[in-house]
């Protein structure tokens, strides 16, 4: 899960990465759930979140764990709310608020209280949080049709500050008069869409539900899932894709690569693969690595290409330190298994022999020349 940026030095490192929202909300609800459930952070977390959610441990430190997990769990994208389903049941496992069902269509949706307090979070800085809050703590004081509520209510609209009278961009919303024709309401709501897609540069696109299906199959296919889990042995190479779906090689990459966006919220690249599907695909090869630590007296390639910062979500200290995914239960050892096989990708990248990479990364052949063929395996094969 750990990779440089162009701009990090060499010891800092980002270990979880964040499905965008957008990504997400772009989907019809079901298939929300589809790729939400087959994707790692999902399947390593779901039982601790869901444990969090359904009866909190007695115990300090499990209680921390499991927390934690609802926290990486909330980084792709499920509702803090959600009590996690098992990943082998269908969409009638998610309810109305969970993954953004309540999105007619993903489009619009009821803003909740609950909506419009984390949007309030979200949007406001700090002062303005600050100074909502106290005024919403002086109202409970209050009925709603009180002199004093009056009161309060002409303090805030007095208030002179810009913030007040903009707009949350991340997702705006809209008051709607249900005195209106509808007709009218629908073109206003079409104009002030417009408006905003143009101001923040967002392209209009053609969703094309029909062919998520098609994304599912050929990732299914490729990385093995089945039943709720990946399977190594059912694994298939492009090829045998493509003559299963009677479609050219092209197609089934392309769609491959359309699922790997949906499932991570990211464009494919053979680093971002190692980074995500690693910790579920190499962690056989932990042990290994854990027995060669000792030996290996540098851990990188002085010159290794990093992954371009536009594919990382910012660095916090409370979410992207070691410690933190090891208070989760991640081990240092599938940690470092990640960090190994993000430098023997590169070289494998640049045509290096086995022996090169050997003498280059000074690995140890008894520890390490599994983890290196199930890399130049999916390598050469992708």
């Amino acid at each position: 899960m750990s990779t440089q940026t162009e701009s990090d030095g060499p010891n800092q490192q980002h270990w979880l990465v964040m499905r965008p929202p957008e990504v997400t909300q772009s989907l019809p609800h079901e298939y929300r759930w589809e790729f939400t459930r087959r994707h790692p952070y999902y399947l390593r977390f779901w039982e601790a979140a869901h444990r969090h959610h359904q009866q909190q441990s007695l115990d300090p430190e499990q209680r921390a764990k499991d927390e934690i997990a609802s926290l990486i769990l909330a980084s792709i994208g499920v509702e803090s709310s959600l009590c996690p389903p098992d990943p082998r049941l269908g969409p009638e496992a998610i309810g109305q608020r969970e993954l953004g069902r309540a999105w007619e269509s993903g489009a619009v949706a009821p803003a909740t209280f609950r909506a419009l307090g984390c949007m309030l979070f979200a949007a406001l800085p700090p002062a303005q949080r600050s100074q909502l809050g106290r005024l919403l703590i002086e109202s409970s004081e209050f009925d709603l049709k009180t002199p004093q509520m009056v009161g309060l209510l002409q303090r805030f609209m007095d208030i002179k500050d810009p913030v007040w009278d903009s707009f949350p961009a991340s997702a705006p919303v809209i008051s709607i008069n249900l005195q209106m024709p509808q007709r009218a309401i629908g073109e206003a709501v079409e104009n002030l869409v417009r408006q905003w897609k143009e101001e923040h540069g967002i392209a209009e696109h053609r969703r094309r539900d029909d062919k998520l299906e098609e994304y599912l199959l050929a990732w299914d296919l490729r990385e093995g899932w089945h039943d709720g889990g990946y399977d190594g042995i059912r694994e298939q190479l492009f090829k045998q894709i493509a003559e299963q779906t009677m479609s050219p090689i092209s197609t089934a990459i392309s769609r491959y690569q359309k699922a790997f966006y949906y499932v991570w919220g990211f464009d494919f690249s053979a680093e971002l693969w190692i980074r995500l599907m690693g910790p579920a695909k190499l962690s056989r090869f932990s042990a290994g690595v854990t027995q060669g630590l000792s030996r290996r007296r540098r851990w990188r390639s002085p010159n290794l290409r990093p992954v371009a910062a536009s594919v990382v979500q910012p660095r916090t200290n409370e979410t992207e330190g070691s410690d933190f995914l090891n208070s989760a239960g991640v081990t240092s050892a599938e940690l470092a298994t990640v960090d190994l096989a993000l430098d023997i990708e590169t070289l494998l990248d640049r045509g290096k022999s086995d022996n090169e990479i050997i003498a280059e990364l000074e690995l140890e052949p008894q520890h390490d020349q599994e983890l290196l063929d199930e890399l130049r395996r999916r390598h050469e094969l992708r």
